[in-house]
């Protein structure tokens, strides 16, 4: 499972990232943890599997944010004009999102999903 979460954070431009990363491992265990407690089974079925790729991806970026650690995504943006009279500076913007927004769009639609694609494999606890 480890290796597609790496695949799929170097697709998305995230290259300093390996198998001995410990944060990587944490992630993974708490979603895999997540998916077990929300589906009440001992394995993950081979069915979350790409579920659990794609949110461990999402909380991995959202973390490394959140610590300031993340090296492979450019989150400020470029200044487009700066005056010195009266010190005005302005961003330039690719039409209404930030780099910054584009970033936590992205990291929430890895980390979101259809509750119903996990309650499909749910099994009841008496």
């Amino acid at each position: 499972m480890l290796e597609n979460v790496i695949k799929l954070l170097h697709a998305l431009g995230f290259e300093s990232v390996d198998e001995t990363d410990p944060w990587l491992s944490l992630v993974k265990r708490s979603m895999e943890s997540t998916l077990l407690d929300l589906t009440n089974l001992d394995e993950l079925p081979q069915a979350l599997i790409p579920l659990a790729e794609r949110m461990t991806a999402g909380e991995y970026l959202r973390m490394k944010k959140c610590c300031g650690q993340l090296d492979g995504f450019e989150v400020s943006a470029e200044a487009k004009d700066i005056k010195l009279g009266d010190t005005t500076v302005s961003f330039s913007t690719d039409g209404c999102t930030t780099p910054e927004q584009r970033l936590d769009a992205l990291i929430n639609a890895l980390t979101h999903c259809d509750m119903a694609e996990i309650y499909r494999h749910r099994r009841l606890v008496w």
